[in-house]
């Protein structure tokens, strides 16, 4: 039989537990929305400081350009994946 102190004890700590696990998750989702933004900051910006290159009188979009949608989505979803497989052991790979 539990004491008082030990059932209050088991309480608080469960308590903490799910409270702590919901702060790591929102923290998570947070910066996975972020970096969601950067990537897509990161396109316009590519896209409004310059978007084409020049070769004579000939352009075309510069590298840059594709680059920032092909990396930088690749390194969004890689932080997606990982938030998805483990939303709060993930927290080392999200920083």
């Amino acid at each position: 039989m539990k004491t008082l102190l030990e059932a209050c004890d088991d309480r608080a700590i469960q308590i903490f537990t799910e409270t702590r696990d919901d702060n790591y998750r929102r923290t998570d989702r947070l910066f996975a929305g972020l970096m969601v933004f950067q990537w897509l900051a990161g396109i316009a910006a590519a896209c409004w400081i310059s978007p084409a290159t020049w070769a004579g009188s000939a352009n075309r979009v510069h590298d840059h350009v594709y680059l920032a949608v092909l990396l930088g989505g690749a390194l969004a979803a890689c932080h997606w994946s990982w938030r998805s497989r483990a939303p709060v052991h993930g927290r080392p790979v999200m920083s």
